[in-house]
């Protein structure tokens, strides 16, 4: 006997009006949900996710409503309730948690106060009480210090912390049904798990039910114990999670599943879905998937496909499925295999497809897992496993970029002179190279730098210090005028594209702005071929060029963007977070590109990400970065499969698995990034890392070379097997940066100068002693261990907040 329903909705139309009439956004919907249990509704952006959960709330915005269905919830229905009863039953019963919690939060009040109000709405608690509740209700979502961070405003809070402020809101009164909306999307891996993990305890401890609105289907399989798949307003299947990720038998599950990049894809077209999901007023007759789908027929174009049931708990709406004359796969492990590799399917400009025929591609079995595969003809040589990546990290060529020593620091300005009392310590000493027609990855937690490093790089922020070379000239030590040739060499990518798109401006004027800045091309019907040509090449329709941004499609958008980019002639692009919010289908059209157009173009890329997916699937080598520094950088297979720092480490375990048998509890990394304003000495990881040392409070470890790559960790200094150890003190070199004989101490002469006007023994680091001059004006001795280099004691004396007054280090005898 099944469990009785605590939600159903039964035949739900949501609809909003249009030229012809009242247009379904939600087209009789239907789909149960038991205490307890956690249902994904998966889809593309346009396909209605969002409107069903505000369609269960009454929240639908005006003039869109709720045509006809009934919302059940306890036996009750949610749509006949009076005004103020659902008022009551919203929060104290059904919670919900958005997708941009910065807009969800009221930015002049405090988060403590925040959630005091939604506990006091539904719960008549005194006001200490009340406080004290809310307190616990942050430390529950995993808050370091909730007693402070009570008193905070949303905007000093990370983007995870503002999302585990609306959990506690929204698990104030143990609800129970959360409707959890993309709660996620954008988060870094290691915030991402926290949130996971959050949610299944609350599942565990209060029996809350969760509906999960996502397009990541590696959260689904974390997470989800069934799987709803919409499009273009319809449920197209519905089943268990390990039959819907496993098995799936919906074409467009199918294509969903087949444009996640993953490892066994590196260096092969991604599969993708061509077109997007068609607006509701431009809903296709039929199969609404039929315009888009491969294995189309007369009948998907003009009958609505029935739902069949394959089993008690799978059911799925498509012709191919319910008719045995159907000829493809219908069971088993023999599944439905959609085209893959380069020239499978259509590859035109993003938009709706026209009509498959009937003859379509080849429809002979083939299991899932043998098409991740791929055959060996897809393979890109260039890119073709371990053995190129570690070519690549053999490579003797001079760079194309390379960055060296960078610190961009920003003033923390106070008092009414808005004096400045210290230093935002943003990239604090990174090192950077990336080779030609190569891609580097650059990855982290949100905060520690990424962002920073490519807009420095451009000279969109001004750095305090450093070398960056591009062509082996130093861009920092250029004028404006000397720099701006190489502006049209270094071009990047914004993450938000409406932001960075001119909302008043046409897609040509757009893309041939940057033309006219640098003077390409002779006249305006010249620029305005080459706009053609630029479209073609980012798979956009020409004829399109007179629109503007709003008139095109996320993916589409994102396209305008790297058209503009490609105008000037780059040889470098920054993709910063490029594809981090679009749609896996969407995402897969983006990557395909960008691999298109470094063959063709053989340019470069600086890839700023936090999707590791991404990473794994399109970079040649990586940096991972941490509180301004680079931890740890190699080769794409060598950082996945040997990772040597925590850090890397715990990124990696945070990835969410796609494949139903991998499903494991998410690896956490304890507490958040510190701030850079005040950086740990030491290890700046030691405060999260579970492996640190007692000398990691300590030193700041160097970046130690290990294979292709290096790690800033004193495990990668290990002796391997017996043999030296990397670190082995070695007699002082000219340059400085050689360390002490065995048995002596190393002795360095030092002006320092201290941020912030604290005296120097007051930041004592531990390890090292200060020796006081005899003289006032005599410059500080400092007295360093045997296993500390030159290098290492600047480290340490920046993580200490002490600054060299003037010149270097200068070493004395021991």
């Amino acid at each position: 006997m099944s469990p009785t329903p605590m939600l159903q909705l039964e035949s739900l139309t949501t609809t909003f009006p249009g030229e012809r009439g009242p247009v379904p956004v939600v087209d009789d919907l239907s789909l149960t949900l038991t205490r307890g249990e956690v249902l994904a509704l998966v889809g593309e952006s346009g396909c209605g996710k969002s409107v069903t959960a505000l369609s269960i709330l009454r929240l639908v915005p005006r003039p869109g409503r709720i045509e006809r269905g009934r919302v059940l919830f306890g036996g009750r229905d949610l749509r006949t309730l009076p005004v103020a009863q659902m008022r009551a039953v919203r929060g104290a019963e059904i919670a919900m948690i958005f997708q941009e919690p910065m807009t969800s939060l009221n930015p002049v009040l405090g988060v403590g106060a925040q959630v005091v109000e939604a506990i006091a709405l539904h719960q008549p608690l005194p006001r200490q009480a009340a406080w004290q509740h809310a307190q616990q209700l942050l430390a529950l979502t995993g808050i370091p210090d909730p007693v402070g961070r009570m008193r905070n405003y949303p905007h000093q809070l990370s983007g995870g912390m503002k999302q585990r402020v609306m959990i506690a809101m929204a698990i104030a009164t143990r609800p129970a049904l959360l409707i959890a909306d993309e709660p996620t999307t954008a988060l870094d891996v290691t915030i991402q798990a926290q949130i996971l993990e959050l949610l299944r305890e609350l599942r565990q401890q209060l029996g809350t039910a969760v509906l999960l609105i996502t397009h990541d289907l590696g959260v689904v399989n974390e997470l989800a114990d069934r799987v709803a798949v919409m499009y273009a307003g319809r449920m197209v299947e519905l089943g268990p999670r390990e039959q819907v990720l496993s098995e799936p038998r919906h074409p467009y599950t199918q294509g969903l599943l087949r444009a996640m990049p993953a490892r066994a894809r590196r260096g092969q077209r991604l599969t993708e879905i061509p077109g997007v999901v068609p607006a509701p007023q431009h809903w296709p007759a039929g199969c609404r998937f039929a315009t888009r789908c491969p294995l189309a027929q007369a009948l998907c174009h003009e009958v609505v496909p029935a739902t069949t049931a394959l089993s008690p708990t799978h059911e799925v709406a498509c012709h191919a499925v319910a008719r045995a004359d159907w000829p493809m796969p219908r069971a088993g492990s023999q599944r439905l295999s959609l085209p893959h590799g380069p020239g499978a399917g259509p590859s035109g400009p993003s938009g709706p497809a026209g009509p498959a025929g009937p003859a379509g591609p080849s429809r002979s079995p083939r299991s899932l897992q043998q098409a991740e595969r791929g055959a060996a003809s897809d393979a890109r040589p260039a890119q073709a496993g371990p053995a190129a990546a570690a070519a690549l990290g053999r490579e003797t060529g001079a760079p194309l970029l390379r960055v060296e020593e960078l610190r961009t620091w920003f003033p923390i300005r106070s008092g009414m002179l808005q004096r400045s009392v210290g230093w935002i310590k943003a990239v604090d000493g990174v090192d950077l190279i990336c080779p030609a027609g190569r891609t580097v990855a650059l990855v982290g937690e949100s905060g520690c730098g990424k962002t920073t490093v490519g807009r420095s790089i451009l000279g969109l922020e001004r750095a305090r210090a450093g070398r960056v070379y591009f062509d082996g000239v130093d861009l920092l030590a250029l004028s404006p005028r000397q720099l701006l040739p190489y502006r049209r060499a270094l071009q990047i990518v914004f993450q938000d594209p409406m932001a960075s798109l001119d909302p008043r401006m046409r897609a040509r004027d757009i893309v041939a702005e940057g033309m006219i800045s640098f003077r390409i091309g002779a006249n305006d019907r010249e620029r305005t071929e080459r706009v053609a040509e630029l479209m073609r090449r980012v798979q956009l329709d020409p004829d399109q060029m007179g629109r503007y941004p709003h008139e095109f499609s996320g993916g589409q958008r994102q396209r305008l963007c790297i058209a503009r980019a490609l105008a000037v002639g780059p040889r470098l692009l920054i993709c910063d977070e490029a594809t981090s919010a679009l749609d896996v289908s969407i995402q897969a059209q983006i990557l395909n590109l960008l691999r298109q157009l470094q063959d063709e173009l053989q340019l470069s890329f600086l890839f700023i990400t936090h999707d590791l997916g991404v990473v794994r699937y399109l970079a040649d080598r990586i940096a991972v970065m941490y509180l301004g520094q680079v931890v740890e950088e190699g080769s794409t297979e060598r950082i996945f499969e040997a990772p040597q720092h925590p850090y890397t480490r715990a990124l990696l375990a945070a990835i969410p698995a796609i494949d139903p048998a991998r499903r494991q509890a998410r690896a956490r990394v304890r507490g958040d990034v510190p701030s850079p304003a005040r950086p740990p000495p030491g290890c700046r990881f030691h405060p999260r890392c579970s492996e640190a040392q007692a000398r990691c409070p300590i030193e700041a470890p160097p970046l130690f070379p290990w294979a292709d790559g290096r790690s800033r960790c004193f495990l990668a200094a290990q002796p391997p097997h017996g043999g030296p150890a990397a670190d082995q003190p070695v007699r002082s070199t000219s340059d400085g940066r050689g360390s002490a004989p065995p048995g002596r101490t190393l002795v360095v002469r030092a002006k320092l100068a201290v941020e912030g006007g604290a005296r120097p023994l007051d930041l004592e680091p531990a390890g090292t002693l200060f020796e006081r001059p005899r003289k006032q004006r005599a410059p500080l001795r400092l007295l360093a261990q045997r296993h500390m280099n030159v290098a290492q004691l600047r480290e340490h004396l920046r993580a200490s907040h002490l600054l060299l007054a003037g010149g270097e280090l200068e070493q004395e005898r021991a």
